[in-house]
């Protein structure tokens, strides 16, 4: 495991093209988490005008929703992450790095130890940077403090993790795939965007369970919208056992695909 560790740090750690990836999707995850104030400002100024009596001021940043409002928000930019995974993967392929690191002793099922271990890494990287940045705003805005405040709905947290990792598992499987960088990207972004809603709402019913198995949906219902003016009750209160369950069976479906693509294929 340790060596494994060594080898993608001495792989990444003079990568210019990494850190300036993960560096932007740092300031990015920063820049639509701190987009929340727009929208406190916007009803702010809605309730202060007595006129308008039926539109609630949103407070994003309060203890303890800030939680699930901002793993809402963060997990828009997955994607940023995701092309950290694909570049680093396709990379080793088209500089067949990963055929010297057979050839020098490394087993295929190494390799994509490796990579798990790498987007495991990423994650946890994504996670602490939410909490630390979900933790500035909640301190400089929320009117509660305290600790009992503060530590509930951590389940979000967890959930954060779960659909990071799986999302960055799923782009692991796509890279192995097509190999390219671009196009792997391209078709990331077109299944996540077009492709999985055009087949459950062709094929599936679109308010039904079986669209909720889909992999992409399966990510994005471990943490669903947090508000609803329409129905309030019907807002997400915690993160029940069945949402993680579907979205890590999916996550290991993908690593199991990436173990087939990598076993099966000439590298």
């Amino acid at each position: 495991m340790n060596r494994l560790i060594k080898l993608e740090w001495i792989k990444n750690k003079s990568n210019l093209t990494f850190w300036i990836l993960l560096l932007v999707y740092l300031g990015a995850v920063f820049v639509i988490l701190s987009s929340g104030k727009i929208l406190m400002n916007a009803t702010y100024e809605f309730t202060s005008n007595q006129e308008i009596q039926e539109i609630p001021q949103i407070t994003i940043y309060d203890f303890p929703g800030i939680w699930h409002n901002l793993s809402y928000i963060g997990s828009f930019v997955r994607i940023l992450l995701a092309i950290v995974m694909v570049v680093n993967i396709s990379n080793e392929i088209s500089f067949r790095t990963i055929r010297q690191n057979i050839i020098d002793g490394l087993s295929k099922e190494h390799f994509l130890a490796s990579k798990l271990i790498w987007a495991f890494a990423l994650s946890s990287v994504a996670t602490l940077a939410f909490i630390g940045i979900t933790l500035y705003f909640g301190f400089q805005y929320s009117p509660s403090k305290t600790s009992e405040v503060i530590l509930s709905n951590l389940d979000f947290i967890g959930a954060y993790f779960i659909e990071v990792f799986g999302y960055l598992c799923f782009a692991m499987m796509v890279t192995f795939w097509i190999k390219k960088s671009g196009l792997s990207i391209m078709f990331i972004l077109a299944y996540s965007i077009l492709f999985e809603n055009f087949i459950g709402w062709v094929f599936l019913d679109s308010e039904g369970f079986l669209i909720k198995l889909l992999p992409i949906n399966a990510l994005d219902n471990l943490i669903r919208i947090p508000m609803n003016f329409l129905d309030p009750e019907s807002v997400q209160k915690t993160v029940e056992i069945t949402e993680p369950s579907i979205a890590l069976g999916w996550t290991a479906g993908f690593i199991f695909l990436s173990y087939l693509l990598l076993k099966n294929r000439d590298v």
